[in-house]
């Protein structure tokens, strides 16, 4: 999960990982004609993603 400022947080899936950053992208679930955001984070493991929790958005649900 990617939290974000103002927002609920995103279920996400990493694409890249190297000693210099951690790409991520919104979960789509394999999806291969659909586009999703990618997301650049910074290295080491920041604190806005995080494992998923009870209650987090799952991605099939539609919120709003």
């Amino acid at each position: 999960m990617l939290e974000r400022d103002g927002a609920a947080p995103l279920r996400v899936r990493m694409v890249e990982v190297t000693p210099e950053r951690i790409v991520v992208k919104v979960d789509d679930y394999g999806d291969v004609g659909h586009g999703t955001a990618r997301f650049t984070l910074p290295w080491p493991l920041p604190v806005r993603l995080r494992p998923p929790r009870p209650g987090d958005p799952d991605g099939f649900t539609f919120a709003g």
